[in-house]
């Protein structure tokens, strides 16, 4: 037997004819002739080796093979047609919208070769990101204005929120290479040297990194992105702060600060339980999958 180019055709006119113990009215329930009836079962049998019905005083009568086919070919149908379903479903929605909170420097630097794969493969899906503070991003989630979050932890974990881990990330600091010539800078010093350099940081990390490092700060540039920070660094502002995969090597330097390891930044998916569609679905699944193949992923 050789199933490599099967006729599903077969397999229902089949079950038909099983259930209605007729050929007749197995082709009426199909709407195609009973000549095209009677031929697949021919040619079922024929590929299986086996009869599979006979004829009797009662009818078209399966044989003790087909009895005990019949449940088995009938759930490989239903098992098909559901996939049917499920796909017709997908694309109805294809062709729909997902609202996305996350920071412009995730959008821009982390994520931005995943949303172009996203697209290409699903070109009627509309995304639309909302660049909002930590706080707006969790009061449009709560209200349903947006589908999820991609963001640090902060806060997200005290609402009642589903979360899936993305990734972690290497937070460092660094300077432009011409404020470490200018300053005569050594890339690896001490917490207090730091403490006295001109400081660029985001306003959110900004009381986090002091409780984490036990220093006091003298930020002469507090920003609300990623991308401020590194903009500032290369007028050479100061000495600035951020994840590791945002910053341009060969413009910048990054300090080590002895005796301390600093913390990774974990990066999370919130969404509210049971409220997103295949498209979101699809959507979280191809990022996870993503994020795996990250070189900067530890997970």
């Amino acid at each position: 037997m050789c199933f490599s180019n099967t006729n599903l055709n077969l397999y229902r006119s089949f079950v038909a004819v099983y259930e209605t113990r007729s050929i007749h009215k197995a082709a009426n329930l199909l709407t195609i002739t009973h000549s095209a009836v009677g031929k697949n079962i021919r040619e079922l049998a024929h590929q299986i080796g086996k009869p599979l019905f006979i004829t009797s005083k009662l009818g078209t009568e399966p044989t003790s093979d087909s009895i005990e086919m019949y449940q088995r070919i009938k759930y490989a149908l239903a098992l098909i047609k559901n996939s049917e379903e499920s796909i017709n479903d997908f694309n109805e929605q294809s062709f729909g919208l997902i609202r996305l909170g996350c920071p412009s420097h995730f959008t821009s630097f982390v994520f931005k070769d995943y949303f172009c794969q996203f697209n290409k493969k699903y070109p009627n899906i509309r995304l639309e990101f909302f660049s909002s503070s930590n706080n707006e991003s969790i009061s449009l989630l709560e209200k349903k204005n947006i589908d999820f979050i991609i963001d640090t932890p902060t806060i997200i974990n005290e609402y009642n929120f589903e979360t899936i881990k993305l990734l972690s990330l290497n937070n460092v600091f660094f300077v432009s290479n011409t404020f470490l010539k200018q300053r005569n800078l050594n890339t690896k010093i001490s917490k207090e040297e730091l403490s006295q350099l001109p400081f660029v940081i985001q306003k959110r990390h900004l009381r986090s990194l002091s409780a984490e490092l036990k220093i006091q700060f003298n930020p002469i540039a507090e920003t609300v992105s990623a991308e401020s920070v590194h903009s500032l660094v290369l007028c050479n502002m100061g000495i600035g702060y951020c994840i590791e995969n945002l910053i341009d090597n060969n413009l910048v330097s990054k300090i080590e600060i002895k005796d301390v390891a600093l913390k990774k930044v974990d990066l999370i998916f919130a969404y509210n339980n049971n409220l997103l569609n295949k498209a979101s679905k699809a959507f979280l699944d191809g990022l996870r999958e993503y994020c795996k193949n990250l070189v900067y992923n530890d997970l």
